[in-house]
């Protein structure tokens, strides 16, 4: 590999470009655990202090191979310590826990942003299940069914009363053709909340989904008539 000029250092650049996905993994913690995001993320990290490495290398005039660059890639949480300490010995050592250090606040800094932002600076006050039951929501609206049907779960592990987390869970069922769940959890809906015409109408879809009209009926009517005494 022959090395670039120094017009063409791009390490500022790259260091830059690693802040703004730490910031932007900060903020996709607020709404998502898991899934494709993290993923893209997680990959953009890797390719970026993957090129600042190899960039800085070129810059000190010792261009890596391109296997070398490859093994960087797959393991850069380790492989890119070891060339900073390597390159730079004790310096190397501070910039680890300088941008460490950088990193980490930019990351907790842009998390707690993104919760004050959206729950309030109240959010303390509220309850862990308030927080995963309104996470459950986001979800089911991205149509994330699996995650919104996780943070329903663990509302109902907080808060094992709350009538409108096994609504919604049943609802995210439902949608999943699970309707077997989806009716044990608006049953359970209904024992908490009798007066609840929602989870009586869904379940009477999941009734009918399953063909049983006489059942399903029944819901449908209980359901009108909550409604209509309202």
């Amino acid at each position: 590999m022959t090395e670039l000029p120094k017009q063409y250092d791009f390490r500022k650049f790259y260091v830059v470009t690693l802040y703004v996905a730490t910031v932007a993994w900060g903020i996709v913690q607020v709404f998502s655990q898991h899934g494709g995001i993290q993923y893209i993320i997680s990959l953009i990290f890797g390719l970026t202090a993957t090129l600042w490495t190899v960039s800085d290398a070129r810059q000190r005039g010792r261009p890596i191979l391109h296997i070398v660059q490859f093994f960087i890639l797959v393991s850069w949480p380790i492989a890119v310590p070891i060339y900073l300490i390597w390159s730079r010995g004790k310096r190397g050592v501070g910039l680890l826990l300088l941008h460490g250090v950088g990193l980490s606040i930019a990351s907790y800094a842009s998390f707690y942003g993104t919760v004050f932002s959206v729950y309030g600076f109240d959010v303390y006050a509220a309850q862990p299940a308030d927080i995963y039951f309104e996470q459950g929501i986001s979800c089911y609206e991205r149509g994330e069914l699996d995650k919104a049907i996780e943070n329903y779960s663990e509302a109902i592990r907080l808060a094992p009363e709350n009538a409108d987390a096994f609504n919604n869970r049943g609802v995210a069922w439902d949608d999943k053709g699970e309707y077997d769940k989806a009716i044990a959890d608006y049953s359970e809906a209904i024992r908490l909340d009798p007066k609840g015409a929602d989870a009586y109408n869904n379940r009477g879809i999941a009734w009918k989904n399953i063909g049983d009209g006489d059942k399903a009926n029944a819901d449908f009517a209980e359901a009108k008539r909550l409604r209509t005494k309202k």
